[in-house]
């Protein structure tokens, strides 16, 4: 999907639709009250997150002098090693928050007893 967006709709438009969702992502973070208001807009913000980190080299490579390109699009490989360890991050969270429930409905049963 990403693939096409940049290529169909062009970099510009692209890189404001990320800015965007990571934005409204921010704004929904920064208001959450439950752990579940939180992990949505985490994800929104991750997708706009992924757009501005897989077109923005891209666009500057475009953008740099021709004697520049390469020095400046050599970030794309780290960038993706950057949103692959996030991935883990966000995965070991997700464990954690599921652990977390079932030893609290497991105490929860506990005491009932």
């Amino acid at each position: 999907m990403l693939h096409t967006s940049f290529n169909g709709y062009g970099r510009k438009p692209t890189l404001f639709v990320g800015a965007l969702l990571f934005t409204i992502g921010a704004a929904l973070q920064a208001g959450a009250t439950t752990m579940l208001m939180l992990i949505i807009p985490r994800l929104i913000s991750g997708f706009g997150i992924g757009m501005l980190s897989m077109c923005s080299p891209i666009y500057i490579a475009e953008l740099a002098p021709a004697r520049l390109p390469p020095q400046y699009s050599a970030c794309h490989g780290r960038m993706g090693m950057e949103n692959f360890v996030s991935l883990l991050y966000f995965l070991l969270l997700l464990l954690e928050c599921l652990e977390m429930k079932r030893r609290n409905e497991c105490t929860k049963t506990k005491q009932k007893r």
